[in-house]
């Protein structure tokens, strides 16, 4: 895994900073100037990287770690820390200290010397009490300074590198358009850093190859997929990114109910004849959405006047039917299912 990259975009091209790789602390210390308190601590940090990180160290009993560490260039800051001013040619740094249950936040500003072999990161006053330090102000520990000094090898220039970033089009969670299926297009941004030259990038889609080039489009089935990207430079330099994308079908199947007659148009009122009942379903995604339910029922209404006729069988008593009632649902592959649709025919 590469150290994490903080990216910079600007008009759609990205550009990144130097990428040395992260230095480990030497001769470092953690300083408690208020109790009094020195030790030595290990770690490493990279500057133009903007990571850093710091090994537990134990302070009355419990250890200190040290965590979402944001190095902080030249410039001014408000942070939950307190607000800081890194001067020019100064390096500093905002970090979440834990300490016996307790979150605080802490703030470091360092003058950066390069010495023979390494470099010296030295606290300087970086909240104007005269006194080395920052104090904290927040936690159980409020006006104590704590801080860190160590020394690194130099970091010097970066060699030719390259990191890869994807771009799905659309996000990574697509509906299904046609055919149980959708069209995802994935866009690759090489950033090129230390010289470095691009000479290839390529695809691979669920564990096949998938062509090569700055965009990869694939028609994809329903379900969970993984796209993966790996750039070359000339000089051999690589890196590998992947994205995972999925297929969905989301959407109702929908009921298709006519009455028709015998020319094939459609009617809703019609004398008594021949007619045809015309059932169909059609979905975005399933080709072939499945009808889950029918039914057909006869509606009566009697007035004065109407004659029944009574036959010898008892069972054939005719009453005049005034209309006829269909209802159908439907339910697609992915288990949508159609709103219920009821049509009726009524009889002149």
């Amino acid at each position: 895994m590469k150290t994490l990259r903080f990216l910079i975009f600007l008009l759609g091209f990205a550009l990144l900073g130097n990428t040395a790789v992260a230095a480990p602390f030497s001769n470092g210390v953690v300083v408690v100037p208020d109790a009094a308190f020195t030790l030595p601590i290990t770690g490493e940090i990279d500057v133009n990287l903007g990571t850093m990180s710091v090994d537990p160290w134990l302070f009355l009993g419990s250890n200190v770690t040290t965590g979402d560490v944001e190095i902080l260039q030249p410039g001014t800051y408000t942070r939950p820390g307190g607000n800081v001013t890194v001067p020019p040619g100064h390096i500093g740094a905002h970090m979440k200290l834990t300490w016996n249950a307790n979150e605080f936040y802490a703030i470091m500003v360092w003058g950066v010397t390069p010495v023979g072999s390494h470099e010296e990161f030295r606290i300087i006053d970086s909240d104007g009490d005269g006194k080395p330090g920052h104090a904290l102000t927040n936690g159980p520990f409020p006006g104590i300074t704590v801080y860190y000094e160590f020394d690194t090898p130099p970091s010097g220039p970066p060699g030719p590198d390259v990191h890869l970033i994807l771009n799905v089009q659309g996000g990574t969670v697509h509906e299904c358009t046609d055919n149980s299926s959708a069209e995802v297009s994935v866009t690759a941004v090489p950033v090129l850093v230390g010289g470095a030259v691009l000479d290839s990038i390529s695809w691979v889609g669920d564990g096949e190859d998938a062509g090569s080039g700055l965009t990869n489009t694939s028609t994809l089935p329903l379900g969970d997929h993984t796209i993966e990207a790996t750039a070359v430079t000339t000089t051999g330099e690589s890196d590998m990114e992947s994205v995972n994308v999925t297929v969905e079908d989301t959407t109702r199947p929908v009921v298709h109910l006519a009455f028709l007659d015998n020319k094939g148009d459609e009617v809703d009122s019609a004398s008594p004849g021949k007619y045809i009942i015309s059932i169909s379903a059609s979905d975005v995604c399933d080709p072939n959405p499945e009808i889950t339910y029918t039914d057909a029922r006869t509606t009566s209404s009697v007035e004065d006047g109407d004659v029944l006729f009574v036959t010898p069988n008892a069972d054939n008593l005719k009453f005049p039917v005034t209309a006829v009632s269909v209802t159908v649902s439907a339910r697609d592959a992915s288990g949508n299912f159609s709103f219920t649709t009821s049509k009726s025919l009524h009889l002149q």
